[in-house]
């Protein structure tokens, strides 16, 4: 590429390759280096120290070569936007070198956290500024570029990350206005974080609803099943803080479907762990009323019967455990399983 004139249209394409293909080097390495934490363990675990020690000097070199080559990758993407400021492509070497700056700082953060050290390194903070500096290039000198929004979320992490909750929720927001992004979903996710984070329950709820039917609606995407997961377990918390078990139900059939039965055990849970007995108990009985038949039956009645045990009066403990009791014999004889008949016996035992 050296004997290549700088006014050659193909220039700009040929850098970019070029870069391109330093990432796709760092890519296959780190794949060669991570192949080897399996074979490290073992050894290890054998007690084999003189293999283990030959592999992890293996990984190191190795990650040796995906910090060089991640260096020349940037090297490159950062040349590329700088001497060719009207290339059509301009946007996406700004978004890959934003985020191959990211990755070094991940790595590094990585290495501090194995070592237990909180505080960012001097080169970590640098890094992390200058990816941050790509990407205010990116948001400044292409606002209708696919990938704006990515800049836009490195700076609602920025913030999220050094505690500056309300600065971060406006960047999360406004990444999450760019409809198709593939960060959409997570910029929801993040935002619902924010609220939590700022005690705001009822619009934490509401956030991770959004999130769960984004994911609906966006099913090829990879990240939405792990993040509709997450969400589902996460808006427990908030939502048992500001909301009255009466309301969960509907809620958690709307937005869960068939996971509705689990995020109703958990916030069943969320209450008992809490000590908020009137409201487990509550919850545990609203489990009962849907699942009249299920082989958990005897599991909710038991732990109702715990939770009156705590709060309730001598009368109301008692009508409890006679229907423990009662809902035991009933399921003996009844043609469960017998691992439910013994879980039955172990939460009347209880």
């Amino acid at each position: 590429m050296a004997d290549t004139r700088r006014s050659d249209p193909e220039l700009q394409v040929r850098r970019l390759r070029l870069a391109d293909l330093y990432e796709e080097l760092v890519r296959s390495v780190r794949e060669e280096a991570r192949a080897l934490d399996e074979p490290i363990f073992v050894a290890r675990r054998a007690g084999d120290e003189a293999r283990a020690a030959k592999l992890a000097r293996d990984q190191q070199r190795l990650e040796g070569e995906v910090g060089r080559a991640r260096a020349k990758a940037i090297e490159a993407y950062e040349s590329l936007s700088k001497s060719h400021p009207d290339f059509d492509r301009r946007d996406e070497a700004l978004w890959r070198q934003g985020s191959m700056l990211e990755e070094a700082a991940g790595d590094l953060r990585r290495g501090r956290e194995r070592e237990e050290v909180a505080t960012p390194s001097k080169a970590e903070r640098e890094l992390r500024q200058r990816a941050r500096t790509a990407y205010h290039e990116l948001i400044k000198s292409h606002p209708s570029s696919s990938f704006v929004a990515h800049g836009y979320l490195a700076f609602a992490e920025h913030y999220f990350d050094g505690g500056q909750i309300p600065v971060a929720l406006r960047f999360y927001e406004k990444v999450a206005s760019y409809d198709g992004s593939p960060v959409q979903g997570y910029a929801l996710y993040k935002s619902a974080w924010c609220h939590v984070n700022l005690q705001q329950d009822r619009e934490a709820v509401s956030g991770f609803v959004t999130v769960i039917e984004h994911a609906r609606s966006h099913p090829r995407s990879p990240m939405s099943g792990p993040l509709a997961r997450q969400s589902r377990r996460e808006l427990i918390g908030p939502f048992a803080r500001a909301f009255p078990p009466r309301r969960a139900w509907e809620l958690f059939r709307r937005v869960g479907g068939d996971h509705a039965t689990e995020m109703m055990e958990l916030l069943a849970q969320h209450y008992f762990d809490q000590g908020e007995w009137q409201r487990a108990a509550a919850a545990y009985h609203t489990l009962m009323a849907h699942h009249e038949r299920g082989d958990r039956l005897c599991f909710y009645q038991s732990q109702a019967a715990r939770c009156a045990l705590r709060s309730a009066t001598p009368h109301e403990s008692l009508t409890e455990l006679r229907r423990t009791v009662d809902l035991m014999e009933t399921v003996s004889g009844g043609g469960h399983a017998s691992g439910a008949v013994g879980r039955c016996r172990g939460g009347v035992a209880q």
